[in-house]
């Protein structure tokens, strides 16, 4: 009869110690990594019947920590980014920032993510504020020093926009 009820108790307790991992990994109190070295020795008394719940324990800690890699990878590979100047640089690099953006969960890359469209976002907004604004200059010069000027400033711009079709 002893025995009996400490085996009970004893299920209980694993019972009780597969709950808490899984309300950890939830609430994201406890890393990754942690929970995996917890879960490679389970309680020895824990029943049988919770084996796929451990199992699915197990699956949902493996995600959670390819999703840790991904976003260290991406962080990596923003901080890498090569500065870009042409028009056709910075859509490609909006394109690719925007795209990590909907992979990561955790908010320091959200967040560095987030600031770095914004900055795409501005510069491109300045590259074709800039060529418009060349193209209207240009469409009102009507003295040969305007139009000389303006051919010399929009060579330097030109410059700075190589790759650029606009």
């Amino acid at each position: 009869e002893r025995i009996k009820a400490y085996q009970q108790q004893r299920e209980a307790q694993a019972r009780e110690w597969l709950t808490d991992l899984e309300q950890a990994l939830s609430k994201a109190q406890v890393q990754p990594e942690a929970l995996r070295h917890k879960l490679l020795q389970p309680p020895a008394f824990l029943p049988e019947a919770e084996r796929p719940r451990l199992e699915a324990l197990r699956a949902r800690v493996e995600a959670a920590l390819e999703r840790q890699r991904r976003e260290e990878e991406i962080q990596r590979s923003l901080r890498t980014l090569p500065r870009v100047t042409t028009l056709r640089e910075l859509r490609a690099q909006q394109q690719e920032v925007g795209q990590w953006l909907g992979e990561v969960q955790g908010p320091e890359a959200r967040g560095a993510l987030e600031v770095k469209l914004a900055e795409l976002e501005r510069q491109i907004r300045e590259v074709l504020e800039g060529i418009e604004a060349y193209r209207s200059q240009l469409d009102g010069a009507t003295e040969y020093t305007q139009v000389r000027r303006l051919a010399a400033e929009l060579k330097d711009f030109a410059a700075r926009l190589i790759g650029t079709p606009e």
